[in-house]
């Protein structure tokens, strides 16, 4: 698989979209596909694998806003107790 469509498979796919849905991200595919061809492959690689761990980065800071939100909203009291048995 080259990086170009490796990045259009794996990287891209949970880029950020505009109202639309898909304007951003068809955008963004466009831009880095396009950039990927024109730079020789070990640095395309590079690209593409910064450009992952970015999304990967940001998913985990995602992940972990969501995990304090709930933790913060059961310390509050937000949240209902879990039934007793």
């Amino acid at each position: 698989m080259t990086a170009e469509s490796d990045a259009m498979h794996h990287g891209m796919r949970n880029a950020t979209t505009d109202a639309s849905g898909t304007g951003a991200t068809q955008q963004l595919q466009s831009l880095l596909g396009a950039l990927l061809q024109r730079l020789d492959e070990p640095t395309a690689e590079r690209v593409l694998g910064a450009v992952r761990a970015e999304l990967d980065a940001r998913d985990l800071r995602a992940y972990s806003s969501g995990w304090r939100d709930a933790l913060e909203a059961s310390a509050n009291g937000a949240c209902a107790p879990p039934p007793t048995l």
